[in-house]
C-alpha cells in the first residue's frame, strides 16, 4: 500500500499530523500499537489533570471521573481523524529510495513521506508521576525527586490528597530556566501548603516511596533511523531531517516535552511536507505548569535576554494588587513579570499565580506578534481579572 505521508506514532504529534494531513488532501496512515491518543490523553497530561483540577477525596470517584474524561476525548480525537488509515502496529523503517518503505506487523507500507512521532518514556525505569496520576491508591509519604514540571506537579496533587511530600532538587532552585521571582513566588506557596523542598540533593533516600521525576529519554529504538542513514533523531527548525521527506515532531525531537509544542511542531512538519514554508520558534511556545498555584511563561528570560544582547528593562506586579487575584481567594504571593528591550518590545511574560496556565495565552500573543509595551498600556483587559496585571506590569514599561 502506498502513501502520501506515513505517521509513526499517534500522540499529540502524530495525531495532529494526521488530522492536517488528512485536511490537506494527503492520503496518510498513522502508526502506534497503542490508542490514538499517546501518552499524553490516557497516562499524562490529561489524567494529570483531572487529579489537579477536580480532585476527588473519593478513590472510585476520582477513577470515575477520569476515566470518563478520557473516553469522552478519545472518541472525539477518532471522529476528527476520519479519513486517516490507522493501524494497530509498530512501524519501522526499512530503506527509502524514491519512496520510504515502512515494516508495519506482516505488512510493508510505502510512502513520499514519513513524520516520526514515537514519543518519549520516562528516563528513569522507577516510579514516575504518570503513575502516581493514574493510582487509585497513593502513599502516605512521597519523595519526589526532581524539582521540574512533573516533579512539582506531582507534589501539589499528592500533598492536596493529604500526603506528606517532599521534593529533592540537585540545583539550588526550582525551575532555573523560570524567572527568580517566578520561582521564588511558587516555592513560597509550596511551602505555605505544608511541601517540604531541599535543594543540592539527587540520591533519593534509601527508604519510603520515591516518584522519579527526573526528565524524559526520547524513543528512537526500533524506528529503522539506520535503514535510512541516521544514528539520531535531529531536525531543523522546520521539522526536517537530513534525510528529504523524513521529518519528527514531538517529544522524539528532544526540543520540548510538552503537548502543544508536539502539536506545533507537527503542523509544520506537515505544512512544509506539502510545500508550504513554516518554522517553529521555540521562544515563542508557553511553559505551563499545573502547580498550586499554577506557574507559566513564554519568551525570553531577564537573563537569557541580556545573553542575547538586548538592553532590557523589566516590570514586576505583585498580583496581590489584582483585584481579580485577591477576589478569588488567592494566597497573596503571586507575581506577573514582563521583559523588554529599550524600545519596549515585550520579549517575555512570566508569572505565577491565579490561572497562569490560562492568561499566559495573551502573553503568548504579546511575545509572537511582538507587541510593544506601549500597545499593550492601551488594550482593554477584563476586569476583575488577573490578566489586568499584564495591563498594568505593560504600564510600568512605559513609564
Amino acid at each position: 500500500m502506498t502513501y502520501d505521508l506515513i505517521i509513526l506514532g499517534a500522540g499529540a504529534a502524530g495525531t495532529a499530523a494526521a488530522q492536517l494531513s488528512v485536511k490537506k488532501g494527503l492520503r496518510t496512515a498513522l502508526l502506534d500499537p497503542n490508542p490514538v491518543g499517546g501518552v499524553c490523553l490516557h497516562t499524562g497530561c490529561i489524567p494529570a489533570k483531572v487529579c489537579l483540577q477536580s480532585y476527588d477525596p473519593n478513590p472510585a470517584s476520582l477513577d470515575a471521573r477520569r476515566k470518563s474524561v478520557i473516553e469522552t476525548l478519545e472518541a472525539g480525537l477518532r471522529m476528527r481523524l476520519t479519513g486517516v488509515e490507522i493501524f494497530r502496529e509498530k512501524g519501522t523503517l526499512c530503506g527509502r529510495t524514491d519512496v520510504f518503505a515502512v515494516r508495519c506487523g506482516e505488512r510493508t507500507l510505502y510512502a513520499r513521506g514519513v513524520l516520526l512521532a514515537s514519543g518519549s518514556v520516562p528516563r528513569s525505569g522507577g516510579l514516575s508521576p504518570e503513575d502516581i496520576f493514574t493510582a487509585s491508591e497513593l502513599p502516605d509519604d512521597a519523595v519526589i525527586l526532581g524539582g521540574g514540571a512533573a516533579g512539582l506537579e506531582t507534589a501539589s496533587y499528592l500533598r492536596r490528597a493529604g500526603r506528606n511530600v517532599t521534593v529533592l532538587e540537585a540545583g539550588d532552585r526550582l525551575l532555573p530556566q523560570a524567572e527568580p521571582e517566578v520561582s521564588a513566588s511558587l516555592l513560597r506557596s509550596l511551602k505555605r501548603k505544608g511541601i517540604s523542598v531541599r535543594f543540592g540533593v539527587s540520591v533519593p533516600p534509601e527508604t519510603g516511596t520515591v516518584v522519579y521525576a527526573t526528565g524524559r529519554k526520547m524513543v528512537t529504538q526500533g524506528l529503522g533511523l539506520e535503514t535510512v542513514g541516521l544514528s539520531e533523531v535531529r531536525t531543523n527548525a522546520r521539522m526536517e531531517t537530513p534525510v528529504r521527506g523524513l521529518y519528527a515532531a514531538g517529544d522524539v525531537t528532544g526540543e520540548n516535552c510538552t503537548a502543544h509544542a508536539a502539536i506545533r511542531e507537527a503542523e509544520c512538519a506537515v505544512r512544509n511536507f506539502c510545500g508550504e514554508t513554516d518554522t517553529v520558534d521555540y521562544s515563542c511556545i508557553p511553559h505551563v505548569l499545573f502547580t498550586d498555584p499554577q506557574t507559566a511563561w513564554v519568551g525570553r528570560t531577564e537573563e537569557t535576554a541580556r545573553a542575547d544582547g538586548f538592553v532590557v528593562k523589566t516590570a514586576v506586579v505583585a498580583l496581590k494588587s489584582v483585584g481579580g487575584y485577591l477576589a478569588a481567594g488567592a494566597d497573596g504571593t503571586g507575581v506577573c513579570k514582563l521583559v523588554a528591550d529599550a524600545d519596549g518590545t515585550i520579549l517575555g511574560v512570566h508569572g505565577c499565580g491565579g490561572a497562569a496556565a490560562e492568561w499566559i495565552a495573551a502573553g503568548v500573543v504579546l511575545v509572537q506578534e511582538r507587541i510593544n509595551a506601549r500597545d499593550a498600556a492601551k488594550m482593554c483587559f477584563a476586569h476583575p481579572t488577573v490578566s489586568e496585571a499584564l495591563r498594568e506590569a505593560a504600564r510600568m514599561l512605559t513609564d
